[in-house]
């Protein structure tokens, strides 16, 4: 009768911290796209500019920009994606080259070269953080670009069935370039890279869902029928 009691009142348990955490990301989502006329573009597969956070003064940051999307996958298909660091070269357009310097469990040391916009090319090292599945901050360790910074954030949407990716990138190029160049660059490249983003998530998922198909064929092995003969198929 305890142990019945016990599991009982487990399950009450898991069942309210899962919903309040269902609620906490919902409410997190809203607090990044508040408006219904935003949702109307990310259900129609846009992606969208969200407001930074204020700078200096209250006013918006002229070298970061800050970008939002919906991947019609769960967020664990969106964060292996993001976090396969060396695998990004292969699909990000302006990622020309990644080497992992370091990786340890606290932290990873990544050497990038990218082309952002009309920006020159440049070679950098950040500090990547992760806390999976849902959340990656980077920041310059090194290199050409004075200041680089930003974050990846993935949030369950539709029970968990979709994911709004929330991706900020903040640059300061250490050369001449006006504020306005490097704010446009930011606002034309970031779209393009989540865009690649959900494209290599939905290629890998119907990867997986081929590669389970042949699988389950491959189970299947003709036999005769005894006695009557024809043909049954049998797992193997």
């Amino acid at each position: 009768m305890f142990k019945l009691l016990f599991s009982s009142a487990f399950l009450t348990l898991s069942l309210l911290f899962a919903s309040l955490s269902i609620v906490s990301a919902q409410s997190q989502v809203t607090d990044w796209v508040p408006e219904a006329s935003q949702w109307k573009k990310l259900n129609d597969e846009k992606v969208i500019i969200l407001k930074n956070e204020m700078g200096k003064g209250g006013k918006d940051d002229d070298h970061a920009a800050t970008v939002a999307v919906v991947v019609d996958f769960p967020m664990q298909a969106v964060w292996d994606v993001i976090a396969d660091k060396k695998g990004a070269e292969d699909y990000v357009k302006n990622l020309q080259k990644v080497t992992v310097i370091e990786e340890t469990d606290e932290y990873a040391l990544i050497e990038q070269t990218i082309k952002i916009g009309a920006l020159k090319k440049v070679t950098y090292v950040i500090k990547n953080v992760d806390e999976a599945p849902h959340s990656m901050t980077f920041s310059r360790h090194s290199g050409d670009l004075k200041a680089i910074d930003g974050y990846w954030k993935l949030f369950p949407i539709d029970g968990g069935n979709k994911t709004l990716v929330v991706y900020k990138l903040g640059l300061k190029p250490g050369f001449a370039v006006p504020n306005f160049m490097v704010k446009n660059s930011l606002k034309n490249s970031l779209p393009e890279a989540l865009r690649e983003v959900r494209q290599e998530v939905t290629r890998r998922q119907a990867k997986t869902a081929t590669a389970g198909r042949s699988s389950n064929r491959r189970g299947l092995e003709i036999q005769p029928c005894q006695p009557e003969g024809g043909f049954v198929f049998s797992r193997i």
